[in-house]
């Protein structure tokens, strides 16, 4: 992949998820789940915080895209948690259709 792509591709990428984690956070949950949501934000803005410095090393050169945008991109910790956050809204009774082909 050019590197202008990469650059542009992993900006845009932090970018929708950084709108995705405001959205999330500006909704009033039911009650019985506001303290999941809180949760889910705070470990949703961690992984959303650290994609955004994954593009600025991108758009510096020091990581390029494929294995080395991979390997600092997926299983973040704080993923992993607000992925356990969901599974717990499941075990209340709620579900989420979660996509990550665009659509």
């Amino acid at each position: 992949m050019p590197a202008a792509v990469c650059r542009k591709d992993a900006r845009e990428f932090a970018g929708d998820i950084d709108e995705i984690v405001r959205e999330v956070a500006a909704l009033t949950p039911p009650k019985d789940v506001s303290d999941l949501q809180a949760r889910f934000v705070a470990d949703a803005s961690k992984s959303a915080s650290l994609l955004d410095k994954l593009a600025d090393d991108v758009d510096a050169g020091r990581v390029t895209c494929g294995e080395p945008w991979n390997q600092r991109a997926y299983g973040l910790p704080s993923t992993i948690d607000a992925e356990q956050v969901l599974t717990e809204y499941a075990q209340r009774g709620y579900l989420f259709l979660v996509n990550s082909g665009g659509d």
